[in-house]
């Protein structure tokens, strides 16, 4: 039978206030195709704290997802430097791709972006790393610019496709708190199936006992 989601417990909500924030971490941003799978990938990751879906990589201002002009679908990483590495985020990014393959839609490009000359020589290091001549790849490696923040309706995708469960965050949280929450990250990986149980690091004291998380994830029984 299936389990609908249940109450997250309202401690829970307590995980978010305390993540670290936006100013104490650090930030990757890559694109892969469509920025929905990519987000719950990353958000899977021990030492990602909070991911969004967005659009970079172009010069053109304001783009959308009707519009979005001569820029690429992204997803903006905030990780905890102590925890995981920007390297080893670029190893991610590199491992779910053919860094060779011709990029044929700049909507959906492979792009990798670094924000300093030591990641660019990090991104460049770790492509060779792999295989990989830099010569021959097709994957964008460029200098982070601006990013714009998707539409709604992007943020969290695989967690919206439960509707109880979205209401529960949406019921709490504004739209951007909602889009900025640690937690939504943690469990959007774990409704996409990208984290697993045994995975998902949440301390004790916020009470995730195995019969929430079964019923956060729908299982059937």
């Amino acid at each position: 039978r299936y389990i609908h989601a249940q109450n997250i417990p309202l401690i829970m909500f307590e995980y978010d206030k305390k993540s670290l924030s936006s100013e104490e971490t650090d930030v990757f941003v890559v694109g892969l195709g469509c920025f929905w799978g990519v987000e719950s990938k990353f958000g899977s990751i021990d030492g990602v704290v909070r991911t969004s879906c967005g659009y970079s990589g172009g010069t053109e201002e304001n783009p959308t997802y009707e519009n979005i002009k001569d820029h690429t679908e992204t997803v903006r990483v905030e990780y905890d430097s102590s925890k995981v590495s920007y390297k080893e985020l670029v190893n991610v990014a590199i491992s779910t791709h053919n860094l060779k393959t011709p990029n044929r839609k700049r909507q959906y490009d492979n792009v990798i972006f670094y924000n300093t000359d030591k990641q660019k020589e990090t991104v460049e290091q770790t492509v060779e790393e792999n295989g990989y001549s830099i010569d021959e790849v097709e994957t964008r490696i460029e200098k982070r610019g601006s990013y714009y923040y998707a539409e709604d309706y992007h943020q969290k995708y695989r967690l919206r496709s439960r509707r109880s469960l979205e209401q529960q965050f949406t019921d709490k949280y504004t739209e951007t708190q909602f889009r900025d929450s640690a937690l939504a990250t943690k469990i959007n990986s774990l409704v996409a199936g990208d984290l697993s149980r045994e995975e998902f690091s949440i301390p004790s004291e916020f009470e995730m006992t195995d019969d929430i998380f079964d019923r956060i994830i729908g299982r059937f029984r």
